[in-house]
């Protein structure tokens, strides 16, 4: 099966009122050998990939995952490669390497922010290796995002899973019966702050959101299954987690058509006690 994207940085947007020159977009670059790994800015996900040892190179736009100016932390964690049934190895090959570099780009110029290159150390044999590394960016936006949430963490762990469970499966039903309108009710939230930190105007509101209803429209047959619950934006921030087989550490709201599978990513939060779930990212 082929995995076609982690859907999607969708936005709902109004004219976002940034001149041109002010208008940054931070993009985060990873070439991997050997290796398998997981990324995440500021305790929130960017991607994870079980590789089966190939050497691949990805980019990733994560100015939704920056709420303002100043200081963030990229975490990579560095893990072995992978066997054809996706169990990891028992430690790092002696052969990895990794590239990592975060780019601010703006008026078609780009800056480096941050580049790094990590690679096996002789004689030395881990399971993984972990890299805390901080960086610092300029944005002419603040987003409330998650950091406001209750501290999920210290909830009772099989009430709160119940309640995870509920919205994906409540997600799910939507898509299957084209609730297109509570589609976008349920990404409201995370749409409205993708818009202002990806500077949308009224022509992409009108685009994305017709690519929005075209996907809910999408004859799709769905899962959820072999999961487990995560944790993310120190501890503010809840979604299911796929554990096994090609989709591994991807969301475990998977929609099949034909041959290709999409992943949902829905990173749910608690805006304040007792109120229910909301999808933020």
């Amino acid at each position: 099966m082929k995995l076609i994207c982690s859907i999607i940085f969708l936005v709902l947007f109004s004219d976002s009122g940034f001149a041109q020159q002010d208008q940054p977009r931070y993009w985060l670059f990873i070439h991997n050998n050997d290796c398998s790994y997981s990324a995440s800015i500021d305790d929130m996900p960017v991607y994870t990939d079980f590789n089966d040892g190939s050497a691949t190179s990805l980019s990733f736009p994560v100015n939704s995952l920056l709420l303002g100016s100043g200081k963030h932390i990229l975490k990579l964690t560095l893990l072995p490669k992978s066997d054809s049934d996706f169990n990891l190895d028992a430690s790092l090959s002696d052969a990895y390497s990794v590239k990592i570099r975060i780019v601010r780009n703006e008026n078609k110029k780009d800056s480096i922010v941050l580049e790094k290159e990590y690679s096996t150390i002789p004689g030395e044999a881990s399971p993984s290796a972990v890299h805390i590394l901080p960086f610092d960016v300029e944005l002419p936006y603040r987003l409330t995002g998650w950091q406001n949430g209750t501290d999920l963490t210290k909830e009772d762990k099989k009430e709160l899973e119940r309640e995870v469970v509920a919205y994906y499966k409540d997600m799910i039903r939507d898509y299957e019966t084209k609730n297109f309108k509570s589609v976008a009710q349920k990404y409201e939230l995370r749409l409205s702050e993708h818009s202002r930190s990806s500077y949308f105007d009224r022509a992409d509101s009108i685009r994305l959101m017709a690519e929005l209803k075209a996907d809910v429209n999408r004859e799709q047959t769905f899962r959820l299954e072999h999961y487990r619950m995560q944790f993310y934006g120190n501890g503010k921030v809840v979604a299911l987690i796929r554990t096994d087989g090609e989709f591994k550490g991807r969301s475990a709201m998977l929609g099949l058509e034909d041959d290709n599978f999409y992943a949902y990513k829905l990173l749910l939060f608690r805006p304040n006690a007792g109120e229910p779930l909301q999808l933020i990212r």
